[in-house]
C-alpha cells in the first residue's frame, strides 16, 4: 500500500492518457460508448484517491492481529475464571464413581464419607454446644468443693452485690463474686472459651436417607445430599476463614481467641431448596427472631435477579442464620460469595440482648445480631449435570451433556 500511495501520481497520468488514446481508436464508434468508458475510469479513479486517504499498512493488519488475539486471550481468562468459581468445593462428589447412578457398595461407601464430612464441616468451625447437664454438674461439684471444710467459714470479701459502701450494680451484669459461686456461670465461661463459635449438626441441612443409606436407597435422595453439601461446604469454610483471620489478629495482640471475642458467634441453620424455575412457588421469607432453621423462598418472587434454571444452568437459594457481631456482616456477605456465583438476595437482623447472667451461650461484650441471609446459587450445567441421576435430569427437563463438551468445560 505505501508503493500504492507513492506512484499515485503516475497511476493517474496513466489512466489519463489510456483514456486519450482510447477515445482516439473508437472515434468511429457511438459517443455513449466513450462516455460509460470514461465514467469506469473515472470510478478507478475515485477508488485510488480513496485509497491514498485510507491507507490500510502491514502494520495496521498487524495492530489488528493483535487486539484480536489479546480480545481472545482475554477471553479465554474469563471462561477459566468462571469455571474455577463453578467447579464444586473439593472439584467433584464426595466418593468417586457414586454419580450418575448409585449403586451397590458405592451407596454405602458415600453414606461412610458424609456422616464424617458433616462432623468434619462442625470441626473446621471450631463449634461447640453450650455446656450440658453435666458440665455444671461437674462445676457444682468443684464450688462445693472449694468451700472450708469444719468449723467456721472464712470470711468472704464483700462485692458489688452487697448493700453498704460497695456502688450498686446497675447495668445488672452479674458481678464476678456471683459468677464465683454460680455454675450455671462457670460452666459456661469454660466452654465458651475452648470454642470459637456454637453450632451443632442439627443446624446443617442433612439429607435424612442418605446419612442413614442403605443399598435400596433411591439416587434422587443422594444427590440432594450431595448438592446441599456443597452449598454447606462453601458456607462453612467462609465463616470459618472470617473467625481465623480475625483469631491471627487477636492472636499477634496476645489475646486468647474465643466465642466471645470472635466475629461469627454461633451458626444456628443453614437450609437449601431445590431448584427454582419460573413458576416455583416458594414459601415467606423467614424471620431472624427464634432459634428456628431459616427456610429460604425458593421462587423468584424473592429475587431481584430475575434468574431461574433453564438451558444453561441450574440457580437454588439458601438461607444462613447466624449470631454475628454486627460490625462482621459486610466481611461475611463478602467471603461466602467471593469465590462462587452467590448473590445475596435478602438481609434482616434483630439486635441480641444482652446474657447479664451470663450462663448458656456467651457471645462477649461487643454488639451482636441474630442474622438470616438469603443467597442465590447459579451453576453451569453442563458441569453439573454430568453427575445429576437420570431421574433429576427428567424432573429439571435437561440432557446429560456429551463427552467432547465435558472436555471443553474442564
Amino acid at each position: 500500500m505505501d508503493a500504492l500511495k507513492k506512484n499515485l501520481f503516475f497511476m493517474i497520468s496513466g489512466l489519463a492518457a489510456i483514456a486519450g488514446i482510447a477515445l482516439a481508436a473508437v472515434g468511429h464508434k457511438s459517443m455513449d460508448d466513450v462516455q460509460a468508458r470514461m465514467s469506469e475510469a473515472d470510478a478507478l479513479l475515485t477508488q485510488l484517491s480513496g485509497a491514498s486517504r485510507n491507507p490500510v499498512s502491514l502494520k495496521a493488519i498487524t495492530d489488528a492481529q493483535g487486539r484480536v488475539d489479546a480480545i481472545r486471550a482475554n477471553c479465554d481468562q474469563v471462561v477459566k475464571w468462571a469455571n474455577d468459581r463453578n467447579l464444586p468445593y473439593g472439584g467433584g462428589p464426595l466418593v468417586d464413581g457414586v454419580f450418575p447412578e448409585p449403586r451397590g457398595e458405592k451407596k454405602l461407601e458415600f453414606k461412610e464419607r458424609y456422616v464424617a464430612e458433616i462432623s468434619r464441616l462442625m470441626e473446621l468451625l471450631k463449634a461447640g454446644k453450650a455446656p450440658t447437664r453435666r458440665e455444671i454438674d461437674e462445676e457444682r461439684d468443684i464450688i462445693e468443693n472449694e468451700r472450708p471444710r469444719g468449723g467456721r467459714s472464712a470470711p468472704r470479701k464483700r462485692d458489688s452485690t452487697e448493700q453498704g459502701d460497695q456502688p450498686e450494680n446497675k447495668s445488672g451484669l452479674i458481678t464476678q463474686e456471683e459468677a464465683r459461686r454460680s455454675a450455671p456461670t462457670r460452666a459456661a465461661l469454660k466452654k465458651a472459651q475452648t470454642i470459637y463459635c456454637y453450632s451443632g449438626e442439627n443446624a446443617l441441612h442433612v439429607v435424612a436417607k442418605a446419612y442413614n443409606a442403605y443399598i435400596g436407597t433411591a439416587p434422587e435422595e443422594f444427590w440432594d445430599a450431595q448438592r446441599t453439601l456443597w452449598v454447606q461446604q462453601d458456607v462453612i469454610a467462609a465463616l470459618a476463614r472470617v473467625n481465623e483471620d480475625a483469631a491471627a489478629r487477636l492472636e499477634q495482640e496476645d489475646i486468647h481467641p474465643w466465642v466471645g471475642v470472635l466475629p461469627v458467634k454461633e451458626l444456628i441453620s443453614i437450609r437449601v431448596s431445590g431448584y427454582v424455575f419460573e413458576d416455583s412457588e416458594g414459601g415467606a421469607p423467614a424471620g431472624a427472631s427464634g432459634d428456628a432453621p431459616a427456610v429460604p423462598p425458593g421462587s423468584m418472587a424473592e429475587s431481584f435477579t430475575g434468574l431461574f434454571s433453564e438451558e444453561l444452568y441450574e440457580v437454588l437459594q439458601f438461607s444462613v442464620k447466624l449470631v454475628v457481631d454486627a460490625r462482621a456482616i459486610p466481611a461475611i456477605l463478602r467471603e461466602i460469595c467471593k469465590d462462587r456465583f452467590y448473590a445475596p438476595l435478602r438481609v434482616v437482623y434483630r439486635v441480641e440482648m444482652p446474657n447479664l447472667g451470663m450462663s448458656g451461650k456467651i457471645y462477649g461484650k461487643d454488639p451482636v445480631v441474630r442474622l438470616v441471609v438469603d443467597f442465590e446459587a447459579s451453576y453451569f450445567g453442563d458441569v453439573y449435570r454430568r453427575w445429576m441421576p437420570d431421574v433429576i435430569l427428567e424432573e429439571i427437563g435437561q440432557e446429560r451433556p456429551k463427552e467432547e463438551e465435558r472436555e471443553v468445560t474442564d
